[in-house]
């Protein structure tokens, strides 16, 4: 079981992979459960080692 979201894997500094994880469902033997996702490709300058991300500016960048 995970507490989480989502998992974050990073790559060196060449790419980084979401894994969504879907809500925590009971579900009875025999039942199935689904969730979608809605992904959307952003231009955006990798951050320097130890460089914070400006997350208000990032925000603004994904609400467009």
């Amino acid at each position: 079981m995970a507490g989480l979201t989502i998992s974050i894997w990073y790559f060196k500094d060449e790419m980084c992979e979401l894994e969504p994880i879907g809500p925590l469902e009971r579900l009875e033997p025999g039942a199935a459960f689904s969730f979608v996702e809605e992904w959307s490709l952003q231009r955006w300058r990798y951050p320097a080692p130890g460089e914070d991300v400006d997350l208000s500016a990032l925000t603004a960048r994904v609400g467009q």
